[in-house]
């Protein structure tokens, strides 16, 4: 199992999954701390919700073009 987790991360990083996913965390973190105080709960929230949903299109995307 743990070879399988290995090789599955080692897939991911060369094919650039986590490189993407690493950039947009970058992206929601400077436009929160960039926001007034009282902004950042609402915004935090929806980035939150519209992070798994990046998440899952990056990710399926990509697995789906491998695949081909």
């Amino acid at each position: 199992m743990k070879q399988l987790l290995k090789k599955e991360i080692t897939l991911q990083w060369r094919q650039g999954f986590w490189l993407v996913y690493f950039v947009f965390t970058a992206i929601y973190i400077t436009v929160l701390l960039n926001l007034p105080q009282k902004d950042r709960m609402l915004v935090s929230l929806i980035l939150i919700l519209s992070d798994t949903t990046m998440l899952g299109v990056i990710f399926i995307g990509a697995l789906v073009l491998l695949e081909k």
